[in-house]
């Protein structure tokens, strides 16, 4: 059929074929002008995350400690003479704690500093990592920036960006790991398909469950290029590597059903292959589960997490989706092309994952924001329009393999939560980490679409699409996010001891307070090879210096939280006898409702503990009230109090 063309401010151009929209050959080549934007979006995001107000920064987290507690042994073993091996990356945090180790003989920061300034590079570097996803999938240099901004006013994506966590290092090697699998696809090279082994490697050391999500997109990179190559008929093409992905997926779960003992008790693979069996068991339980796990997302992905504008965008971004197929439906007929089929099924993919941010967007119960939604999806639909009569057609196969990602990281999640090896493992945002650049990938091409629309209005300035997108995205991201209202602040974080600066206000605030003050008393009396019954035993590894095996030494008085307050204080009481533990200490969380149940039952713990007569109050802290807040208590009365 014939294909009109529109003649405007810059000539006719010459009409691509839908062919040639999808061909292989054309390789991305990132010019001087594209890294200038990887530049300048790279600074912008870290500076950003340097001057973050995080409400948390000062409050590290129970696996915060953990991961700083092994980070230290590591550094202390190293120092001691002892060798590095592969047995290090089995630790608590992986390859995050190996990081913090090895950083602290350059850096004169503790691990835990260290380990979050290295998280928040991380972070940062998603920003310009989610532009070169989208130009590896054929976005424009305009609608993968806006994506970009996009992602580095996301509330949630920034508030934990100083966390020494594995999730903003899996996250950025996630994003690096697609962008090489997608230039393998398109022309297979030496290059790209080593940066994608190596990622997949990385990513296995930092986040073993991420690893195993993303691991059979490799097989569907190598499956492309070689049933390219067998076949040039393009059904026997898509039939082949449809085969070749099947068979290889089901060598994969033979595998983990019947994985060998090593694999199973390797430190880096026992999650995967020890639970092997029991996931793919999951797969059934898992069906039901799906509308109250849908119900959950919400709570983890929703309006405060993401942003209302952000949730906006993205929706936005699905009508282009949807624009897209119906323009390839109504050109291609009688027969469909490779370019249209690849529309057909990003929008079939995307279908499911959009769900959440359209019930994100519904559970605000307002109608402004659907309105503008109706809005901007006319403006998509226009510039979708504009961009197929001016032969500007890009292909959807990439944002088909976005989608998929995302559907595969949902049920990843939904999987485990079911399986009951791993199901105590939390559900939390962090935990969706990865797919959140996807989404503002797909936000900034509606964006993009819509500003085609408005760039009619402008038709002597040159490049007035990339100019109208660019601007409405600088905009949803100063008026529509909280970045520049709420997320900066005129002191840096940089280089800021991570437990300094805590609100002793809060609960945990005053505890991080109390253990600082505390530290000297900790380190100088309790000793790793104490008995110690506690209900903060991470902290107080990290603050008494009692090491890993120290750690794994301590009775944690947290471990069965389904006992009663009455329980767990003779759960104590009966540890406390002349051949009992020798310390005890405890925080009272609870310490700002002092007329609480759960505070007066924790104070009449302390009063029994301290009149019994084997036992002596080594240390107290009492908070704003009066009340007795943090206590050691040292069995058999030979402790000596701090001045004694």
């Amino acid at each position: 059929m014939a294909v009109p063309v529109l003649v405007g401010r810059r000539g006719s151009r010459p009409s691509v074929t839908s062919e040639a929209a999808v061909s292989p050959a054309r390789a991305l080549r990132f010019g001087r002008g594209q890294l200038w934007i990887v530049l300048a979006l790279a600074i912008a995001a870290l500076f950003s995350r340097v001057y973050t107000t995080n409400s948390l920064a000062g409050e590290p987290t129970n696996d915060e400690y953990l991961y700083a507690v092994h980070a230290r042994d590591l550094a202390r073993d190293w120092s001691a003479g002892e060798s590095v091996s592969l047995d290090d990356l089995g630790v608590e945090g992986r390859s995050v704690a190996v990081e913090s180790a090895a950083l602290s003989f350059v850096l004169p920061w503790d691990p835990l500093t260290l380990g979050r300034t290295m998280q928040a590079v991380f972070n940062a570097l998603c920003v310009p990592a989610t532009f070169v996803l989208g130009r590896q999938i054929r976005l424009t240099r305009s609608a993968s920036a806006v994506a970009a901004l996009l992602l580095m006013a996301v509330p949630e994506f920034q508030e934990l960006a100083w966390r020494f966590w594995t999730d903003s290092q899996a996250t950025f090697l996630s994003l690096v790991y697609l962008s090489a699998l997608v230039a393998f696809i398109r022309r297979p090279a030496l290059l790209s398909g080593t940066l994608g082994l190596i990622c997949l490697g990385l990513l296995l050391l930092t986040k073993e469950s991420a690893a195993v999500t993303f691991a059979p997109f490799l097989i569907l990179a190598g499956a492309i290029p070689l049933s390219r190559r067998l076949t040039s008929s393009g059904r026997m093409y898509a039939a082949l590597a449809c085969a070749l992905v099947l068979c290889a997926l089901v060598g994969l779960g033979v595998l983990m059903a019947r994985a060998p003992g090593d694999l199973a008790r390797n430190a880096l693979l026992q999650k995967t292959f020890g639970a092997g069996p029991l996931i793919l068991n999951s797969l059934r339980d898992a069906v039901p589960r799906v509308p109250d796990y849908s119900a959950q997302l919400l709570t983890l992905i929703g309006p405060t997490e993401l942003g209302t504008g952000f949730l906006w965008a993205t929706l936005v971004g699905f009508t282009w989706l949807i624009a897209q197929t119906v323009v390839a439906l109504v050109t291609t007929r009688p027969r469909l092309t490779p370019w249209a089929l690849g529309w057909i099924v990003a929008t079939l993919v995307w279908t499911p994952a959009i769900i959440t941010p359209a019930r994100d967007l519904a559970s605000l119960h307002l109608s402004d924001p659907w309105i503008v939604v109706d809005a901007a999806a006319l403006l998509a639909a226009v510039g979708t329009v504009e961009q197929y009569l001016r032969n500007e057609r890009r292909p959807g196969w990439g944002l088909a393999l976005l989608g998929l990602v995302i559907v595969a990281v949902l049920a990843e999640r939904l999987v485990i939560i079911v399986t009951p090896k791993v199901a105590a493992a939390a559900l939390t945002f962090r935990s969706l980490m990865p797919i959140v650049p996807l989404f503002a990938i797909l936000a900034g091409g509606g964006l993009w679409a819509a500003a085609g629309a408005l760039a009619l209005l402008i038709p002597t300035a040159r490049s007035a699409r990339s100019f109208v997108a660019v601007v409405a995205g600088a905009i949803l991201v100063i008026f529509w996010s909280p970045l520049l209202r709420e997320r900066l602040s005129s002191q840096p974080l940089l280089g800021r001891v991570a437990d300094r600066g805590a609100d002793p206000d809060t609960p945990q605030g005053l505890r991080v307070e109390a253990l600082v003050q505390a530290q000297g008393w900790l380190q100088s009396n309790i000793r790793p090879s104490d008995r110690i019954l506690t209900g903060i035993p991470r902290q107080l590894a990290w603050y008494a210096d009692l090491g890993v095996n120290g750690m794994e030494d301590l009775i944690d008085l947290a471990a069965q939280p389904d006992r009663t307050l009455e329980q767990k204080r003779q759960y104590i009481l009966d540890r406390v006898g002349p051949r009992g533990v020798a310390y005890v200490v405890d925080f009272n969380v609870d310490w700002t409702d002092p007329g609480g149940d759960k505070s007066r039952q924790w104070r009449q713990t302390y009063d029994a503990l301290a009149s019994r007569p084997n036992l002596e109050v080594a240390y107290l802290m009492r908070d704003r009230f009066g009340f007795p807040v943090l206590y050691v208590i040292r069995n058999h009365g030979y402790a000596l109090a701090p001045g004694r």
